[in-house]
């Protein structure tokens, strides 16, 4: 009743009105196509970024800590070494950068909108990031002291013998330390790994999760040696996932 009044009046504002409101109703219904599109768009790259991440802190998380309890027990080794006045042919200790690969968790700090990355992930991430950074600083450091070995034969003098152990020695020390807070970072790198984790699982869809871990598996679980080996070691990082997964993800691996 009011519309048919409203046009068969003959008032300008009357028009003018309903003009309004068609504009408003016209810009309404555009920013909620362009906030629902950029909705989509932003959980489309947070699904991107969080899969990518996940890839690289899974494979700090799993594997770090085999290579710092490898180190640890090689510093055990050496200082009881350099404690009797000796030391080992430490000069093949070189590292060619890059060692690890982290480039999406440089590109996930680097984004400036936090509605992908808070800053709850964002902190956490940083304090992965700091140690990563010291990890790569002390193998400089042992590759360094690699690099500053002499070797010995037995044409040398006895003072130049005599000195060329003195600093194999002094080197052979500092080794040992620069190798010990290497092995200690390793597990700081995979223990912060697996607090972003927490995280970011949180943060992925289970269906999604479960299908980004089987193609972790996959592509890593031949390395991990024999079948019920290989099995008993997944199983200990994705507990989730039953031992006839495993043995099938294994089986189609070898095929």
């Amino acid at each position: 009743m009011f519309l048919r009044k409203l046009l068969s009046s003959t008032n300008k504002l009357a028009w003018v009105l309903v003009d309004l409101l068609v504009v408003i109703i016209g810009v309404y219904t555009a920013f909620l196509i362009q906030s629902y599109a950029e909705e989509q768009r932003v959980e489309k790259e947070k699904e991107k970024i969080y899969s990518a991440l996940k890839y690289e802190l899974e494979n700090f998380r799993i594997f770090l800590p085999g290579r710092s309890g490898y180190t640890a027990s090689r510093v055990d080794q050496w200082t009881e070494t350099y404690k009797n006045g000796s030391y080992i042919d430490f000069s093949n200790w070189i590292f060619i950068e890059p060692q690890y690969t982290y480039q999406i968790i440089e590109y996930a700090m680097s984004i400036e909108q936090n509605e992908i990355i808070d800053f709850q992930l964002y902190n956490t991430l940083q304090k992965l990031y700091v140690e990563i950074k010291k990890l790569e600083h002390a193998e400089r450091l042992i590759m360094e002291r690699s690099l500053k070995y002499k070797s010995i034969n037995d044409k040398m003098g006895g003072v130049h013998s005599e000195l060329r152990k003195r600093d194999n020695m002094d080197n052979f020390k500092m080794f040992i330390r620069f190798s010990e807070s290497r092995a200690s970072t390793l597990m700081q790198v995979a223990n912060w790994s697996k607090e972003v984790l927490v995280i970011i699982n949180d943060r992925i869809k289970p269906e999604k999760r479960k299908e980004l871990e089987k193609n972790l598996i996959r592509s890593q679980i031949e390395s991990l040696g024999p079948k019920e080996q290989a099995i008993q070691a997944v199983l200990q990082y994705f507990p989730d996932f039953s031992k006839e997964e495993l043995e099938q993800m294994y089986d189609q691996a070898n095929e």
